[in-house]
């Protein structure tokens, strides 16, 4: 299993296992969001069991489903993987479908940290305040 890096991103730590293109943090700082990388998943994988929030299908099998499991959250891409995120939405485990492990970073640095911002209520501000 790789090690951590700390990261610096959209005012952010993150502590990762994922390698992200972003600036590096001190390890000494407090991570808001930890992100294991996980077992790849098998070919047929499909969306956990628990309540759909959210259903986006781009076509040609790409997409993400958000579902609120027993255990926390699961961002479920059907070309690509899931991430499995914690209740308290601290914790993060990335998991690949076969031979897409390399695109997990890319969907961690946009639509995984976009998503998990809007899980914990975060707004946008307007530079007038």
């Amino acid at each position: 299993m790789s090690s951590f890096s700390h990261y610096r991103l959209y005012g952010l730590c993150l502590r990762s296992q994922l390698p992200l293109t972003a600036p590096l943090a001190a390890e000494s700082a407090p991570p808001d969001f930890t992100v294991h990388l996980g077992a790849d998943l098998l070919a047929q994988a499909a969306p956990p069991a628990g309540e759909l929030w959210a259903r986006a299908d781009f076509g040609n099998g790409f997409g993400v489903q958000l579902t609120k499991t027993e255990t926390g959250w699961s961002l479920f891409y059907p070309q690509t993987g899931e991430f499995r995120l914690s209740r308290d939405l601290r914790f993060g485990t990335a998991h690949a479908l076969p031979g897409k492990a390399d695109i997990l970073s890319l969907l961690l640095h946009g639509s995984v940290l976009a998503w998990w911002l809007n899980l914990r209520g975060e707004r946008g501000r307007s530079r007038d305040g």
